[in-house]
């Protein structure tokens, strides 16, 4: 029996080593308080796999329970915010979750270009060859600027309104606060839309097929796009320029505002004009199918979000 045991306990400790037994603290326990062969098969009858062996009452144990965890993801939906828009000869608003539009200002002259900056709304109305000022709550238009010529797609940023002037060829900056009136581009044959990312000002040559660039401070401008169908509306987010362009603007791209070569996000369109982008969304002045669309980011189908309108042109989205 003992020489039994001699050879057992080295073998279990072997097989303990290269974990085909696996023997708990008990197992052990009773092979040093037995000593000899029995207690050493016991062991092995225990441990060893496939084999059922029973314990000692007083060295039962339970193992611990075990329980799945369910885990629920829960999709937030983005905010609800407020587009506002130039529709015939007024401002109107609506949420991006759609609806009928509120009726923000009214008798402008020919409004194209909307900006917003704070809690004021920014229209450059052609027609009167000015600059307006409209709170996002409503009220009447205050004009800021005067003796302008054919502002179009305007952009605000750090307190001044860049305005392209196309009869002028020229590329104006205004402050917030309606003076002095500067001009920071010229011979550009028809600028028509401005869009501001980082101190850069991006500038749509319809007649050429370009998009320029020039500093907010005033420059040269440089080809930043060329070959292109009549460019018409610019806006820039998150380091990414979005454009229409063909003859009748029928698309919409977007090209890194670090360069690169553009990407068509969608067709379809008929002479849009404003763009904005909010949540993923760009929201897109379809102006002559007298609609406000929405198309992804990285590109997809349009959605018509609000109908029936007279010629959006002008847009935002805060």
């Amino acid at each position: 029996v003992t020489d039994l045991a001699d050879r057992l306990v080295p073998a279990m400790a072997g097989l303990i080593e290269l974990g085909v037994v696996d023997t708990d603290a008990w197992s052990r326990r009773r092979v040093l308080q037995l000593g000899g062969a029995a207690a050493a098969a016991a062991v092995a009858v225990v441990a060893l796999p496939g084999v059922a062996a029973a314990a000692s009452p007083s060295d039962t144990t339970t193992a611990p329970s075990t329980s799945s965890t369910t885990t629920t993801t829960t999709t937030v939906p983005p905010p609800t915010r407020t587009i506002y828009f130039t529709s015939g000869s007024a401002v109107l608003s609506v949420p991006t979750t759609g609806g009928s539009p509120t009726t923000i200002a009214t008798n402008l002259s020919s409004p194209q270009g909307l900006a917003i900056a704070g809690n004021t709304l920014y229209v450059s109305e052609v027609g009167a060859g000015r600059i307006s000022t409209v709170p996002i709550t409503g009220g009447a238009a205050t004009t800021l600027t005067t003796g302008l010529s054919n502002p179009w797609g305007i952009a605000v940023a750090n307190g001044v309104i860049y305005v392209p002037e196309t009869p002028t060829k020229s590329i104006l900056a205004i402050p917030t606060s309606g003076s002095p009136v500067t001009t920071v581009a010229s011979d550009i044959t028809n600028p028509l839309w401005v869009a501001v990312d980082n101190g850069t000002l991006f500038i749509s040559n319809v007649n050429q097929g370009q998009i320029l660039t020039v500093p907010t401070a005033g420059g040269t401008p440089t080809v930043f796009l060329g070959g292109l169908r009549a460019p018409y509306s610019l806006t820039t987010s998150n380091g990414v320029l979005y454009f229409t362009q063909s003859s009748i603007s029928q698309n919409v791209s977007s090209v890194p505002v670090a360069g690169g070569s553009p990407t068509v996000l969608a067709g379809g369109l008929a002479n849009a004009n404003g763009l904005a982008v909010a949540d993923g969304l760009l929201y897109i002045a379809d102006t002559n199918n007298n609609r406000i669309a929405t198309v992804p980011i990285g590109g997809g189908t349009l959605t018509t979000l609000v109908g029936g309108l007279s010629r959006p042109i002008g847009i935002v989205v805060v």
